[in-house]
């Protein structure tokens, strides 16, 4: 789980220059994919408790 979120952490220091409001908007979209799949994960584990 924490792997996607380190390499997605790593990317965001290579862009930190100057980037257009498009991969601003990815990124969005990649930090709500991992908050999600988080959130469906411990949905998934309390559920089979």
């Amino acid at each position: 789980m924490v792997e996607p979120f380190l390499r997605f952490s790593r990317q965001e220091h290579c862009f930190s220059g100057d980037t257009p409001p498009e991969s601003r908007l990815g990124h969005l979209v990649l930090i709500l994919q991992h908050s999600i799949s988080a959130w469906v994960t411990v949905g998934i584990t309390f559920f089979i408790r």
